[in-house]
């Protein structure tokens, strides 16, 4: 009796277990997230190159803004360029607030601010806020692209709570790309060679 008492409720404990579970996980995946896409990126050093500054999972945005700090001794920033997200909504007021690589001897920083400026409700779901071209200086195994601040607000400038989501960029030597290339045109010729002489011995060997 008391090991069936006991079963009943060791099952009951399991259960409201997995459902604590699920609905963690169901809330970690609807959660609002401001990320960078992609998360990590490998380019030659003095290439140029662009990130994307992305939201998932959004409800209501009407007005975005963000701070995002990158190693100036590694990549200087180029460009920043409105994404398309926030105006599917109606038109917008974009604004760099400030673009530099020297904010100190060591970081750029990238600040925007973005918000509808029609009498619309917000977009939701998720798309590109802001694109940032950068072009690659020297070599590093592993350099941040940090967020210092992002808020996401609705129509009534109440804050949307979210997530954000750092990246790196790794720069390697530019002859590496030029290395993989050449290597690639070697196995392709010397596939063509070894099949050649396979169709030559096939015909001697039939003669």
């Amino acid at each position: 009796m008391l090991l069936s008492k006991f079963s009943k409720v060791l099952g009951y404990s399991i259960l409201e277990v997995l459902l604590v579970m699920c609905l963690i996980a169901t809330i970690s995946a609807s959660s609002t997230r401001v990320f960078i896409d992609p998360p990590s990126l490998t380019v030659g050093a003095g290439d140029s190159f662009m990130i994307n500054v992305s939201v998932s999972n959004v409800t209501n945005l009407y007005a975005y803004q963000f701070e995002l700090y990158y190693n100036s001794t590694v990549m200087n920033g180029t460009q920043i360029i409105e994404g398309s997200f926030l105006e599917s909504g109606g038109p917008v007021y974009f604004n760099v607030v400030n673009f530099t690589d020297h904010y100190d001897s060591t970081l750029g920083l990238a600040s925007v601010f973005c918000t509808l400026t029609g009498n619309v409700s917000g977009v939701s779901g998720g798309g590109v806020l802001t694109t940032i071209k950068f072009k690659s200086l020297a070599l590093a195994d592993s350099a941040e692209l940090h967020f210092a601040t992002v808020e996401l607000d609705d129509r009534y400038s109440s804050p949307i709570p979210n997530e954000d989501v750092d990246a790196t960029v790794t720069v390697v030597p530019e002859f590496t790309s030029l290395v993989a290339f050449l290597v690639l045109i070697a196995s392709s010729l010397l596939a063509v060679i070894v099949r050649k002489r396979r169709v030559g011995s096939v015909r001697l060997a039939k003669r």
